[in-house]
C-alpha cells in the first residue's frame, strides 16, 4: 500500500520513492486497508479518505496531492460509491486549493483481478475528471500484468514487494512527468 506495506523497509515504498524522484518534500498519509468507503481495519481509527481529509487543515502551500486507491473498496462499493469518490476528490481540492490533484486508480494484485477492478477504476476516473483532477490508471497503463506480476507482487502479502514498489514508483513518476 501507499504506506510502504511489504517494502523492506517501508520507506522503500512507492510513495516515498516517487517523492525522492520528484525531489520534493511530502507527507505520506497512507493507512492500511483504507479507501474511499473503507475506513480500514477494525482495530484502526484511520477512517475513509474523506474522514482523513476532513481532519486536515486547509493548506495553500501544497503543490501536488496524490490520492491513490480503490482495491480496498472492492467489496464495499454500492450505488453511492461514485458520489463518495466525487465528494472526496472535491474535498481534496478545497483543502489543497493550490495543488494539482492527481488521482491514481486501483492496480491488480493477482492475475485475473483486473475485471473486478475495472468498474472501480471507471468510477474513480469519472469522479476525477468531473472534479478537474488528473486520473492515472495503472490498469490502462498495464503497470502490473501477467508478464510482470510475479516480480512486482509479494504473493505472501498480496502487496507490492520492495522491487515491486520501485517499479510502481518508476511508472508513477513517468505518468506524473507527462502531466507537467
Amino acid at each position: 500500500g501507499t504506506q510502504g506495506y511489504s517494502a523492506q523497509p517501508a520507506t522503500l515504498g512507492y510513495a516515498y520513492l516517487t517523492i525522492a524522484t520528484l525531489k520534493g518534500q511530502a507527507n505520506v498519509l497512507g493507512a492500511g486497508g483504507t479507501g474511499y468507503v473503507n475506513a480500514g481495519e477494525s482495530n484502526s481509527n484511520a477512517g475513509t479518505y474523506e474522514q482523513r481529509l476532513n481532519r486536515l487543515p486547509v493548506d495553500t502551500d501544497t503543490k501536488l496531492l496524490i490520492l491513490q486507491g480503490g482495491p480496498n473498496d472492492l467489496k464495499r462499493t454500492s450505488g453511492d460509491y461514485g458520489a463518495v469518490v466525487s465528494r472526496t476528490i472535491g474535498l481534496a481540492k478545497r483543502k489543497f486549493p493550490s495543488a494539482t490533484v492527481v488521482v491514481v486508480g486501483p492496480a491488480p494484485s493477482q492475475v485475473g483481478a483486473v475485471s473486478g477492478l475495472l468498474p472501480i477504476s471507471r468510477t474513480i476516473w469519472t469522479a476525477a475528471t468531473a472534479n478537474g483532477a488528473y486520473y492515472v490508471s495503472p490498469i490502462d497503463l498495464s503497470w502490473i500484468n501477467a508478464g510482470n506480476i510475479s516480480s512486482i507482487i509479494d504473493t505472501a502479502t498480496g502487496h507490492p514487494s520492495t522491487a515491486g514498489h520501485a517499479l510502481i514508483a518508476e511508472d508513477l513518476g513517468a505518468a506524473l512527468g507527462k502531466l507537467a
